[in-house]
């Protein structure tokens, strides 16, 4: 995640402007903020200087409200350093939505360090939390003695999309870390399966659902998804000793207390917006749109969407399919139950909101928005597969590696449409060898970081696969 966090320009992936205007704005106490009307409707902060550059920083892309092309041949060489003192000016931002209290805390390094450098450290405060949080979902996949497969479920989950929200300053990204966490400890809790105690488990669920309640105003109801999850797989007794354990009900009261406030917030602010007119494009389009929806949820990077090699999103997603047909035809009643309801919630959320506006969110649904419930029906499917055999383990070590193999594939992707403005040839490594932009850290550099972090996860995993059966599993 820092590896992106260093490889994209600074204030140009989505939204990523606006986000830290808000929280430079937040943090110095600005809850609520004069409204002006332009394209769509947005926030005027006092800010410090430097932010007053933010919208240069989309100089080499397409501009998010247009429908022209993106400049064609255009590196980041244009973006601004973002150089300026702690004078406060005035710059609009459109990303108010949001609570406030997250907010504060992504704006706390520009209250010290009010230029780029300020910029780069919230960048670097949302990639630590999004780590801790999907490394946690590993630990509790790692340490079910019954359910080898389920840390293929959350590499799997952990998409490149993932790892590349979470290295910017935009809370989807950690939304999404905090759902991975929530649905991989979920799974534990209800069966009652881990080597870890339930204090341990009840603890780092409670940490990741009020991360994710408190991060977006579509929180609570993936929170809430997480909840009836773990209630349909619960055997006879499970949530009955849950509940009467204190420790659940404190965690369940600071839960609570988060969902208020980003309820009350969205309340207050979210239901009367002027955006721009989004109608209703009906059942039959919506449905089409599903797999432009699954392409951007895998990888589909920046506001010039780049995606992945296109046989990279199907090998991923036949990795991830062949999990859930695994799962529902192996499965007990329940687990049938808990994977129909996510599937059904994952493809309803974005039929709903562009079919017939419901909700109204003003503008298009993109795959990253519906990410923390998608990643449910991944860690689920390959959660629940008891006792796999060699093949299946296996399998499952082989599905690790090329999850691996597309987060190094994401960084090339990437790396060359930066590096080289327009893509052209098969030399997949011209961006390292005669770049016309580069990065703060040579690319190669960078790229030899990924690699060796996708190799050393390997290293931990795929031999726990291979060779190790499920009565004996030991965790890394």
């Amino acid at each position: 995640m820092l590896g992106w966090t260093a490889s994209i320009p600074l204030m140009s992936s989505p939204d990523e402007g606006a986000h830290a205007v808000r929280a430079a704005g937040v943090v110095r106490g600005q809850l609520t903020a004069p409204r002006r009307e332009h394209i769509i409707e947005t926030w005027v902060q006092r800010v410090p200087e430097a932010y007053n550059r933010l919208p240069e920083s989309l100089c080499y892309l397409r501009f998010p409200f247009s429908a022209h092309p993106p400049p064609q041949g255009r590196t980041p060489a244009c973006v601004p350093a973002f150089t300026g003192r702690d004078r406060l000016v005035k710059v609009e931002t459109y990303e108010f939505r949001g609570t406030p209290h997250v907010y504060w805390v992504l704006g706390l390094p520009s209250l010290v360090v009010p230029d780029r450098n300020g910029m780069l450290a919230m960048r670097i405060m949302v990639a630590l939390a999004s780590a801790a949080l999907v490394a946690s979902a590993a630990v509790s996949a790692l340490r079910r003695p019954r359910r080898s497969l389920a840390i293929v479920g959350v590499l799997g989950a952990a998409t490149p999309m993932t790892w590349y929200l979470s290295g910017m300053v935009n809370p989807n990204g950690l939304e999404i870390a905090a759902a991975i966490g929530a649905w991989a400890t979920m799974l534990p809790l209800a069966f009652g399966d881990s080597r870890e105690s339930d204090a341990r488990l009840v603890t780092r669920l409670g940490i990741a659902l009020s991360v994710l309640v408190a991060v977006r105003g579509l929180g609570p109801g993936f929170a809430a998804a997480v909840i009836v999850v773990g209630m349909i797989l619960a055997p006879p007794g499970r949530l009955r000793a849950l509940a009467a354990r204190r420790d659940t009900r404190i965690w369940t009261g600071v839960v609570g207390i988060m969902v208020g406030i980003t309820v009350g917030w969205v309340l207050a602010v979210g239901t009367d917006l002027h955006q721009i007119p989004h109608p209703a494009i009906g059942l039959s389009r919506a449905v089409d749109g599903l797999g432009q929806i699954l392409v951007q949820s895998i990888g589909s990077f920046g506001t010039n969407y780049v995606a992945l090699p296109r046989f990279m999103t199907w090998t991923w997603s036949f990795i991830a399919l062949a999990g859930v047909v695994v799962s529902l035809t192996r499965g007990t009643a329940r687990i049938r139950i808990a994977l129909g309801f996510v599937a059904l919630a994952s493809v309803a959320l974005p039929v709903l909101t562009d079919g017939f506006n419901i909700p109204d969110i003003g503008f298009p649904w993109q795959g990253r928005y519906g990410l923390p419930l998608t990643v449910g029906l991944v860690i689920v499917a390959f959660g629940t597969i008891e006792r796999p055999g060699r093949i299946l383990r296996v399998c499952g070590a082989g599905a690790v590696v090329v999850f691996l193999l597309g987060q190094i594939g994401a960084r090339i992707a990437v790396g060359r449409t930066l590096g080289m403005g327009v893509v052209r040839g098969n030399d997949i490594l011209d961006y390292i060898t005669r770049p016309l932009w580069e990065p703060g850290i040579p690319p190669g550099l960078l790229l030899g970081a990924a690699v060796l972090v996708s190799v050393m996860l390997a290293a931990m995993v795929v031999p726990t696969l291979v060779r190790t059966p499920d009565a004996a599993l030991t965790p890394t």
